[in-house]
């Protein structure tokens, strides 16, 4: 199965810490870069996006299970935490998976849109509430996805870069999916 999906990551940095001696193990990981680009099936989702991610996700490699102990994020200025499992067995992959935005600030969500994040980003007057999370449980084979749910609010949503006239105004959204496999 292929996906047509690009990622590239420009000024990689990778630490990574624990006893790798066994088959079970818990690795914690830092892992930073100075331009993440992600593109699937020709939409570009993040351009030069700076990221930053410290883990601890405990591995066994006899059943192939990663559990994200703990996660902790950003993309740009969006905080990001995550926790749950994957585990990829002989014919399928199972997932427990969720994410979510720490911060309810609107201009840390727009600091990731394509484009928005610029030099003088700080100088953008922004204001407005979201909220964020996603999930991802059960299998995924070649018949079957896993339940997906994801919810996405914007109130009162607002920016305006020093250099235009006029602000963007009333940004509302209120985006819930749930998918059932």
């Amino acid at each position: 199965m292929s996906m047509p999906m690009l990622m590239a990551m420009n000024g990689f940095n990778f630490e990574g810490s624990g006893n790798y001696s066994g088959d079970v193990f818990t690795l914690g990981s830092k892992i930073a870069s100075k331009g993440l680009d992600f593109s699937f099936d020709g939409t570009t989702f993040l351009s030069n996006v700076n990221t930053r991610v410290e883990s601890e996700i405990a591995m066994d490699l006899n059943t192939f299970r990663f559990t994200i102990n703990s996660l902790d994020g950003a993309l740009n200025e969006l905080p990001l935490t995550a926790d749950g499992f994957i585990q990829i067995n002989d014919e399928n992959m199972e997932f427990d998976f969720n994410t979510a935005v720490k911060s309810s600030e609107f201009k840390s969500f727009l600091s990731i849109i394509p484009g928005c994040f610029t030099p003088d980003f700080g100088d953008v007057k922004t204001s407005g509430k979201l909220g964020f999370s996603a999930s991802l449980k059960g299998i995924m084979d070649d018949n079957t996805m896993p339940n997906t749910k994801v919810d996405l609010t914007i109130e009162n949503g607002r920016f305006q870069y020093p250099d235009l006239p006029k602000s963007v105004e009333d940004i509302q959204v209120d985006f819930h999916l749930n998918n059932l496999g």
